[in-house]
């Protein structure tokens, strides 16, 4: 049957989650009582076990659109070491979010950052040497954050922001571990988020990037970099360098 199949069918898992499982279940008898309605949906990740069978132990715990009690019943919440299968929680208030690996409640995230990292994670890898060097420079800023080093990428590399989307920029940043915030207040989107159509920034002591929606002041979509050592320089969508008066 294989470890993994073994470990399965000894259910140690159940022991290991019972307090975690235990938890949560005190938290949801609260939501109910004080008649908060919340529902979850669980998906099976087609992993499986060895000899491509499947796990009948996570096939039995799939479900869609239930309440916190069934789910709680079912043991919708629990997982064996490698599970990968989806879980999703929406709130009383409606917020989804979604769990794809044990790992407390940071590992929860919304339904949109979920899908934004899907797509990052089967994009093409950089294929030109613009590209590789501004995703590098990505992970280099952070390190130096009173540096030039993500600026002078763009700036040499900017052609490399033709095949950059602002979905990946945002995603690498995110990934990297940037705070990521909506434009300012002099921004036609000031305070409007990305996943509703707005721009984003990202500061470090020494410039800035700004992501800016088509439909602004300048109506076309362009970025925005900015040090104190390479000036300010806007390019459109296509890499080139934009002048507006």
């Amino acid at each position: 049957m294989g470890l993994l199949g073994d470990f399965i069918k000894n259910e140690i898992i159940t022991d290991a989650l019972k307090n975690s499982d235990d938890s949560l279940k005190a938290n949801a008898s609260s939501a109910e009582n004080a008649g908060l309605e919340v529902r979850v949906s669980r998906s099976y990740d087609g992993i499986g076990l060895s000899g491509g069978r499947e796990c009948e132990w996570c096939k039995g715990r799939e479900c869609s659109d239930v309440t916190l009690a069934e789910a709680y019943r079912i043991g919708a919440f629990q997982r064996h070491p490698g599970c990968g299968c989806e879980i999703e929680y929406t709130s009383a208030k409606g917020v989804t979010t979604v769990q794809t690996r044990s790992g407390g409640k940071d590992s929860w995230v919304r339904r949109f950052d979920l899908e934004r990292r899907k797509e990052y994670n089967t994009l093409k890898d950089p294929v030109t040497p613009g590209e590789r060097i501004i995703a590098a420079a990505v992970q280099q800023q952070l390190k130096v954050l009173n540096s030039s080093t993500l600026v002078d990428a763009i700036v040499d590399n900017h052609e490399a922001l033709g095949n950059i989307s602002p979905v990946e920029m945002k995603t690498m940043l995110e990934i990297a571990g940037y705070d990521i915030q909506p434009l300012g207040n002099q921004s036609r989107f000031a305070q409007k988020q990305f996943e509703d159509e707005g721009g984003y920034r990202v500061s470090f002591r020494n410039g800035h990037l700004r992501y800016h929606p088509e439909g602004g002041l300048h109506k076309i979509a362009y970025w925005t970099v900015s040090s104190g050592t390479r000036g300010k320089h806007q390019y459109d969508m296509d890499g080139f360098e934009v002048y507006f008066d």
